[in-house]
């Protein structure tokens, strides 16, 4: 049986992350587009022989926020995104948090009928300070969601409880530690985008 196709959209090469990614592509056909530069701080090196297929596309800055946390958050449109998703044509397009490739994604999902999962790492005390664009950018991403994808309960009673995202569609997964939790994430996406 063909392996269900996953993209998965990252900001940018996280080491810590390889485990996971390298469990999923066990049981799915994965591909991670990374589109941000990489970040201050942790500019780690990709090694070239990941277990899953990586595409690093650059970046086009648009424009810069107001001041958010103490400095400006540059919006930036990764060149090349949606020529990846008709050349990929996943069955499910997992975004890591909220930013601009995110919704791109979520709007390809949505217009070819393919599963979407948001994964996340937000709680209320990150988005404790956010502004009423970030707040409609995450119900509008939320609402798109087939099924959110938490890094800790923290995260999960966040979203249930300031968005009112449904329980029934909220999996735990911690990196690897909760394993089975994110390939049932998958499969529910996978199994709800073909109904």
């Amino acid at each position: 049986m063909k392996k269900k196709t996953v993209l998965i959209l990252c900001p940018w090469y996280d080491p810590y992350r390889v485990p996971l990614l390298r469990e999923l592509a066990r049981e799915f056909d994965i591909t991670v587009l990374y589109t941000m530069p990489k970040e201050v701080g942790r500019e780690w090196h990709s090694p070239d022989d990941l277990p899953f297929r990586a595409y690093y596309l650059k970046p086009v800055f648009l424009w810069k926020t107001k001041q958010m946390f103490g400095e400006r958050l540059l919006i930036r449109y990764p060149s090349g995104l949606l020529q990846m998703l008709r050349k990929i044509q996943p069955d499910v397009v997992v975004s890591l948090e909220f930013r601009f490739d995110c919704i791109l994604g979520a709007l390809w999902a949505r217009l070819n009928r393919r599963g979407y999962v948001i994964w996340s790492d937000m709680t209320v005390y990150h988005d404790m300070r956010m502004g009423l664009l970030r707040r409609c950018n995450r119900r509008f991403l939320l609402s798109l969601a087939h099924a959110l994808v938490g890094s800790c309960t923290d995260t999960l009673n966040h979203f249930n409880n300031n968005f009112g995202y449904p329980e029934s569609k909220e999996f735990l997964s911690s990196l690897n530690a909760h394993m089975q939790e994110h390939l049932a994430c998958l499969l529910y996406t996978s199994d709800a985008a073909d109904e």
